[in-house]
């Protein structure tokens, strides 16, 4: 993207990322775990902002263990594609994979705004997570909003004011 922006009219040193759901996932991670863009030579430092919206794996351990732990008390079955069956079975990989694992003081993570509906109980304690382990100490900012969909509806809305 770094390389094709400008010709779009974009500045490749002012980049936003953003996604929604599975795209909130790799959102996140993109911004907190600067190895993906040291691998295709684009500095960290070039991402102005993150917006993820309804992401539910940001911790990816926690996700996986409360889908379990809801079966065990609950029963019923299983997602045939859960947590589990997306990132497999190896506990480094989870851990990796999770963008709490990232976040640390100094390291130049950019601004969030973690849009989430509160309806949904994994993506407000996914997103309590992320923003909880901003805080803690590091020299980030994060801000959360959206605990009502209409909020959303209002962001895209072209020519709306409020």
């Amino acid at each position: 993207m770094s390389r094709n922006i400008a010709s779009y009219g974009g500045d490749p040193q002012r980049i936003f990322i953003g996604g929604h759901s599975a795209g909130a996932q790799l959102a996140a991670l993109l911004c907190t775990d600067d190895h993906y863009l040291k691998e295709e030579g684009v500095s960290f430092q070039v991402l102005k902002g993150c917006v993820p919206v309804d992401g539910d794996t940001y911790d990816i351990p926690k996700i996986i263990m409360t889908a379990e732990l809801r079966q065990a008390l609950y029963g019923g079955m299983m997602p045939t594609f859960g947590h589990r069956q997306k990132f497999g079975n190896d506990p480094e990989k989870h851990v990796d994979f999770s963008a709490v694992t990232h976040v640390a003081k100094d390291k130049g993570v950019p601004p969030f705004l973690l849009l989430y509906f509160s309806g949904n109980p994994n993506t407000t304690a996914q997103r309590g997570k992320l923003g909880y382990r901003a805080k803690c100490g590091y020299n980030c900012h994060f801000r959360a909003a959206c605990r009502d969909m209409r909020l959303l509806t209002k962001i895209r809305s072209p020519g709306k004011t409020w």
